[in-house]
C-alpha cells in the first residue's frame, strides 16, 4: 500500500522532484470579482497584516522588498524594512499593483492587485517546510480580515520553482526566466467560476468558499472546519479520504 507521506508528495507538489520531499510550501489565497463583489480592500491593512503574520509565524520580517509601480525601486533590485515602508508612507498605498517581500530560501510573500484584468487579487505566504512548522489554518485566519478570500490552497515546490508561476526557473545567456505553468494559466482565466463551486483542483489544504463547499459537502463533512463566515477550510491527512473527495468532484463536473 501506497504510504500516506509518498501520496501527499506525489499529489500536492509541483516540479520534476514529484515523490521526494518538496522545499517550499506556498499558501495561495485569491479574492475573485463577481457581480456586487468588488475587489477593494485596505492597502494599509493589508500591508501591515501581512508583516504581523510574517513575524509572528517566522519570528522575523522579510530581508528584502519590492513595489511594483512609481516607487523608485530599480527593475531587479530591492530594499530592505525602513525604506519600503519609507516609501509607502511618502507616496501612499494607491500605486502599486504588486509587491512581495522574502529572506532567500526562509519565507515570503507575494501580493498581486487586480490581475487578470481585473478579475483576481493574489495573496501568496511561502516558506521552507524544513525550517519553520506547518500552520497554514493559523496564518489564513490571521490575514482573512484584511484579504476577503474566496479560494485558496496549499501546494509544494521543490528549489529552483517559481513558486509564483509554478514552473521551474531555469539559467540561460546570463539570465534567469520563467514562465507560467499551463494549467495555472487556464485555471487563472476561468478563475470567476469560483463562484460557481468550481476549485481548480484538491489538495492537501483547501480554502472554500460557501458555493464550494455545497458542492463537496456530501463527502467532506468529517474533514472540514468553518473558518470564517464564509470560508471552510478542508484538509486531508489520508490517501482514502482524498480520493473518495476526488471522485465526488469528478461526479459533479
Amino acid at each position: 500500500m501506497q504510504s500516506i507521506q509518498s501520496f501527499f508528495s506525489l499529489f500536492f507538489s509541483r516540479g520534476k522532484s514529484k515523490g521526494a520531499a518538496p522545499r517550499f510550501r506556498a499558501i495561495k489565497l485569491y479574492t475573485v470579482a463577481a457581480e456586487g463583489h468588488a475587489l477593494a480592500l485596505n492597502r494599509p491593512l493589508l500591508v501591515q497584516t501581512i508583516l504581523d503574520v510574517m513575524h509572528h509565524h517566522f519570528q522575523a520580517l522579510p530581508k528584502e522588498y519590492d513595489i511594483s509601480g512609481p516607487y523608485g525601486i530599480r527593475k531587479g533590485s530591492s530594499v530592505g524594512i525602513k525604506s519600503f515602508l519609507n516609501r509607502l508612507q511618502k507616496k501612499g498605498h494607491d500605486k502599486y499593483y504588486a509587491m512581495h517581500g522574502s529572506t532567500t530560501d526562509h519565507f515570503g510573500f507575494e501580493l498581486h492587485l487586480e490581475s487578470g484584468q481585473g478579475k483576481y487579487n493574489e495573496l501568496i505566504i511561502w516558506f521552507d517546510l524544513s525550517l519553520y512548522p506547518a500552520d497554514e489554518t493559523g496564518i489564513v485566519r490571521e490575514l482573512i480580515d484584511a484579504f476577503h478570500t474566496d479560494y485558496g490552497y496549499t501546494v509544494d515546490f521543490p528549489t529552483n520553482y517559481s513558486i509564483t508561476l509554478e514552473s521551474e526557473i531555469r539559467y540561460k545567456w546570463g539570465t534567469y526566466s520563467s514562465s507560467m505553468n499551463p494549467d495555472l494559466s487556464i485555471w487563472l482565466k476561468n478563475i470567476q467560476t469560483v463562484h460557481e463551486g468550481n476549485l481548480r483542483d484538491l489538495y492537501k489544504i483547501n480554502f472554500l468558499n460557501p458555493s464550494q463547499y455545497a458542492r463537496l459537502a456530501p463527502t467532506i463533512a468529517s474533514l472540514v472546519q468553518h473558518l470564517a463566515d464564509n470560508l471552510y477550510v478542508l484538509e486531508f491527512n489520508d490517501a482514502e479520504s482524498f480520493q473518495a473527495v476526488k471522485n465526488h468532484m469528478a461526479s459533479t463536473n
